[in-house]
């Protein structure tokens, strides 16, 4: 078989070692100057024990996972185990056994203070099975063979997870075992796959000096056919056998023993043959030819005339009739059924059927079953119909829609006006044509999945006899949400300032990144998380200062600008 490799990342023979813990305050570089901003992502560093093979390992193992930063420090590490084990975590470093059988992966991501993010990918494989071994051939196990006598051994080896390395026995797959000499006899079979799980198999036989020769093979007298026994007798050997056994085979198999043989309805259409194995202390045992009873079999109906139709008008309220064929022997029952899209029609068995308005839409088809003891029983069918017609609502005035196509607004869907009057009308929303979950009501509140698409009603009249009918509309490609940006600013000691930032927007949670300006110099940008972010501002220059807060957007929020008041740097 074919072994799976797995990904990696940072993967080690021995342990790593890597900086844990943040620095208290990055050091500034030679000379005092501002270091400027760290754009370096974390280092993901991940430790697996040695030995693996490719990733895998035949026992439970331990994984370190670590991230590092040398400019702002580490301020998250996250991972997620998903496969055939599962599991998450926060801790730097992480230790994680993984036991389970199967592969595992890991998805690792490390941020540092800046938000600069680092994601990672690791596979670990457990492989604790032993390998399977599967022996064929002619030689059995246990079997008595004359000395000499050429008995051949195959073998496979098989492994689910990672495959064979070396499937070998005392002899090669496909030879003959050892019989040059009389007495018990062993053969051993091995297998070891790719992690180094070993599995073995013996086949234990005995060697004797000759076998009993047939001189004489059965005879089979009976009916072939279903229900009645066939009998095998005659059969002989040279020394006399004190064991007579017959074997009965279907199509090869292996069915019954014994000198007698009913046959089944299982038996219908395959071979039935015969064959007789001779036993006696001190001599392998020995076997005839098969002999064949020929095939079983059933008589058949004679069909003639017209092939099965259905003569009627495919529309609701009319009458289907089945024109059937003729069957000789005259069958003793016959059935009907019809279904309806291949689905049977509850209580249509008689040559005739009524359409109803259940079948609109639908296709139609009859068939007739006969039957007769002794004889196969024959199906016939006649081709289906084309689509039953049924009559259609009218739409008089069609849906529309009221509302403005922006993310956090609702839109509203005036009903359509059927003709005659629909019974249920029915609504669905629906996504670039792809119907949205739970969005069935005749007003619909535009959230951040739906910006930059368009957005459909549709709504179904249905009533008793009548075809459901659709009416749809359709908005424009819908706008992102307007953002509302609060910005603040606030002195904190010598040169230092505190920006808070809150953006919100109807319909859907900003993401994304913001920036902040002093004039016209960028000081800082960092992601916001739940629509907030705060970012502590060093070495500002003193005096009065405004700072003005761009919003980059997202795919569900546009993008936007704030100015913080005034403030004085001390």
């Amino acid at each position: 078989m074919r072994s799976r490799r797995l990904p990696f990342v940072a993967l080690a023979a021995a342990a790593l070692v890597a900086v844990s813990g943040l620095p208290a305050q990055a050091a500034p570089p030679p000379g005092g100057g501002d270091p400027g901003p760290d754009v370096t992502p974390p280092k993901i560093t991940v430790t697996a024990p040695a030995g693996a093979w490719e990733g895998w390992y035949s026992h439970p193992v331990e994984i370190e996972i670590k991230a590092t930063d040398a400019g702002s420090g580490v301020e998250s590490l996250t991972w997620t185990l998903t496969g055939t084990q599962n599991a998450s975590g926060d801790a730097n470093p992480s230790n994680v056994v993984v036991a389970q059988p199967g592969v595992s992966t890991f998805d690792i991501t490390a941020v540092d203070f800046e938000g600069n993010a680092k994601t990672a990918r690791y596979g670990v494989g457990i492989d604790p099975h032993l390998p399977t071994i599967t022996l064929g051939g002619t030689a059995t196990e246990g079997m008595v063979v004359a000395k000499n006598a050429v008995r051949t051994l195959t073998y496979t080896c098989a492994d689910a997870l990672t495959g064979i390395r070396l499937c070998t026995g005392d002899v090669a797959s496909g030879e003959a075992v050892p019989t040059s000499t009389v007495g018990p006899k062993m053969v051993e079979v091995w297998g070891i796959d790719r992690v180094d799980n070993r599995a073995g198999k013996v086949l234990s036989y005995t060697v004797v000096e000759s076998a009993l020769q047939a001189n004489r093979v059965p005879t089979i007298s009976g009916t072939r056919r279903a229900g009645a026994t066939l009998t095998a007798s005659g059969a002989a050997f040279t020394p006399a056998a004190d064991t007579l056994v017959y074997e009965w085979t279907r199509d090869g198999i292996a069915v019954a023993t014994g000198p007698t043989y009913a046959l089944k309805q299982a038996d219908i259409g395959t071979s039935i043959a015969v064959r007789a194995k001779g036993s006696k202390a001190g001599y392998a045992d020995g076997v005839t030819s098969a002999v064949n009873a020929g095939p079983i079999l059933k008589e058949l109906f004679t069909v003639t005339g017209p092939m099965a139709s259905l003569q009627g008008t495919p529309a609701v309220g009319s009458t289907l009739t089945l024109v059937s064929p003729t069957f000789t022997p005259t069958p003793e029952t016959t059935t009907y059924t019809w279904s309806r899209d291949s689905e049977p029609i509850p209580g249509a068995n008689l040559p005739t059927y009524q359409l109803t308005p259940a079948d609109a839409g639908a296709r139609i088809v009859a068939s007739i079953t006969v039957q007769k003891p002794g004889f196969e029983s024959v199906l016939v069918s006649a081709p289906a119909t084309v689509p039953v017609q049924a009559s259609e609502l009218g739409v008089t005035r069609p849906v529309t829609l009221v509302g403005s196509a922006k993310v956090g607004q609702t839109l509203r869907a005036t009903a359509p006006v059927f003709d005659p009057v629909a019974t249920t009308v029915t609504y669905q929303w629906l996504r670039d044509s792809t119907p949205i979950s739970g969005a069935a009501s005749s007003s619909y509140k535009l959230v951040a999945a739906d910006a930059g698409r368009r957005i459909t009603v549709r709504v179904v009249g249905s009533r008793a006899q009548y075809a459901p009918t659709i009416s749809d509309a359709v908005s424009a490609k819908v706008a992102r949400a307007t953002p509302s940006i609060a910005a603040g600013a606030k002195a904190r000691g010598k040169k230092k300032v505190r920006v808070t930032v809150r953006v919100s927007a109807a319909g859907a949670v900003p993401t994304g990144r913001v920036t902040i300006k002093r004039g016209s110099k960028v000081v800082a940008t960092k992601a916001l998380t739940n629509g907030r972010v705060t970012i502590d501002l060093a070495r500002q220059k003193k005096g009065k200062a405004v700072y003005t807060v761009v919003y980059s957007g997202s795919a569900a929020v546009a993008n936007g600008a704030a100015r913080t008041r005034s403030i004085t740097i001390r």
